[in-house]
């Protein structure tokens, strides 16, 4: 059951696949204990202007997943998913242990973007995932590969 957190774009939800979804791209957390997660919608709700991504999944006292959905255009996807961990309005939404999820169209074999994308995550204690079209995954698989 889907419960408000008090803001119109946070939503507490305990499915046994938490999905967020956006331009026929998909990721999908298996959640077969039913452990209550934070949905949160980035684009759009919680952000309204400049660089930001699309959801933010939350495992209370676990960690947080930044969620891009992109179609072809990684920089720009690895740009809005840092911009949204910098931004302040998601703060309260982020635990400390954090990793990003960008599902895209099409993802080359040697992307460079991506590449230094990972590098910076890294440094700052961050796993960054790249996946084509939908993602299937467990929750804590994305946070610590």
């Amino acid at each position: 059951m889907a419960m408000c957190d008090g803001n119109e774009c946070v939503e507490t939800v305990n499915h046994s696949n938490i999905l967020v979804q956006e331009r026929g791209r998909k990721a999908n957390f298996k959640n077969s204990s039913r452990h209550s997660h934070k949905r949160v919608k980035v684009d759009g709700c919680l952000i309204k202007n400049g660089l930001r991504s699309d959801w933010i999944v939350t495992k209370v006292g676990v960690g947080s997943v930044i969620v891009e959905l992109k179609g072809k255009d990684l920089d720009h996807a690895c740009q809005q998913v840092m911009a949204t961990i910098a931004h302040a309005d998601c703060q309260p939404w982020l635990e400390a242990k954090r990793g990003i999820l960008i599902v895209c169209s099409r993802y080359p074999s040697f992307d460079t973007s991506v590449a230094k994308a990972k590098v910076a995550a890294r440094k700052r204690g961050i796993r960054l995932s790249v996946v084509c079209d939908k993602a299937d995954t467990e929750f804590e698989k994305v946070l610590t590969g």
